[in-house]
Order: C-alpha cells, then structure tokens, then sequence
C-alpha cells in the first residue's frame, strides 16, 4: 500500500516521503527525502498516513517498521495497552 511517511525533527523541522507499507507485517519501505535537518538534530516522532488519513506511528529505533498495540502485563509489571515495534527483531522489543 502507498502511503505518506512524516519525520518531525527537534529543529522543528518536518519531512514528508513516500513509503510502501505491509499492513499485514507492518513493514515499510520508505523513499527516503534528500532533505534532512542539520546534525545537531534529534528525531522526535515518525508515523505513516494511510489513504483514509488514519496515522500510525513508526517504530524509532529500527524506522523499518509500524509500533503495534498490545494489551497485557507490561516489563514493569503493570496491565495495560503497551506500544511495541512489529519488528520481533527490533531491539526495543527487548
């Protein structure tokens, strides 16, 4: 599926490209912008906008992949909805 893939960057700034994404695996191929914020700037949020405008966010670790919804005990030992990476290899699935 065609989607638009969003990066909102400490310095303010926001860069949009395209992707192809896998609502089944939650994998995405993003066409990366040859527009980038400056070094010294730290990636605060990254999400896809599906065709019906609903938003998903993109896992900031491995950015190959969709965050997902569990609900469950938590690593902390609370129950809850908890955001994980659809990635099982991802590092903050750890």
């Amino acid at each position: 599926m065609h989607v638009k893939y969003t990066s909102i960057w400490s310095c303010g700034a926001e860069i949009n490209s395209t992707a192809e994404y896998d609502p089944i695996t939650g994998e995405l191929d993003v066409e990366i912008s040859n527009s980038m914020p400056d070094d010294s700037s730290i990636l605060k949020r990254e999400y896809i906008t599906l065709p019906d405008e609903e938003e998903i966010e993109v896992c900031t670790d491995c950015h190959a992949f969709t965050m997902g919804v569990v609900v469950g005990d938590n690593a902390d030992f609370s129950y809850g909805q908890t955001s994980v990476c659809r990635n099982p290899d991802c590092d903050s699935n750890s």
